[in-house]
């Protein structure tokens, strides 16, 4: 009987979360970082603001989880992409695809990550590690690239970093002026030209 009420607890946890979640990633996109509070959390998720504080001690803490969850599945996808059987070439073009996705769909979580420098040591903990795993995920891509003859002889893990840095670079100024991301090819091929030039190998 104590395992059946553990696991129904569990499992509240985790309907508890998910909302809390969603409601501070709604919060996030009606107010910003600057207008996240728990207050606003708490209405949102339709909860009491006690209730909130039951599972989240603090905003650092609130955003942690809400880093740690967005950012799961797009490592997984990573890990997906590094997995499959297509070429290096085309392996680097999905990467760049779901990072600016992800960028256009999660804008205000987005906007978290390149300010991570300003923000409290936990949030940027949470944001330099969820980044470190795609990074080398990446490396492993170039690494499968060189291998092939299809990519230049470079530091890999260095190459990612520069990689995710002309990334960050290229969409700052859409975030900093709420300019509209593009859903089309044309960011992606425009990343891609200035990546080939410097990585692919010429034939």
């Amino acid at each position: 009987m104590a395992k059946l009420a553990e696991t129904r607890k569990a499992e509240w946890d985790l309907v508890m979360k998910n909302a809390i979640y969603e409601a501070t990633v709604a919060v996030l996109n009606q107010h910003g970082f600057d207008g996240l509070r728990m207050d606003r959390v708490a209405k949102k998720a339709e909860v009491a603001t006690g209730t909130l504080y039951n599972y989240f001690k603090n905003k650092a803490e609130l955003l942690r989880h809400v880093i740690d969850t967005r950012f799961k599945p797009i490592n997984h996808d990573f890990l997906e992409i590094l997995k499959s059987a297509i070429s290096p070439e085309e392996k680097l073009r999905n990467f760049v695809r779901i990072f600016l996705n992800s960028i256009k769909k999660y804008r205000s979580l987005m906007i978290i990550v390149t300010t991570a420098e300003s923000l409290s040591l936990p949030i940027k903990a949470a944001v330099d590690e969820k980044r470190e795993i795609g990074q080398k995920l990446l490396a492993d891509v170039i690494k499968e690239g060189i291998a092939q003859g299809k990519f230049r002889h470079v530091n890999p893990m260095q190459t990612a970093r520069l990689i995710f840095g002309a990334l960050y670079g290229i969409i700052q100024p859409m975030l900093d002026t709420n300019e509209e991301i593009r859903n089309d090819d044309s960011d992606l091929s425009d990343c891609m030209t200035f990546f080939s030039s410097g990585l692919f190998k010429i034939q």
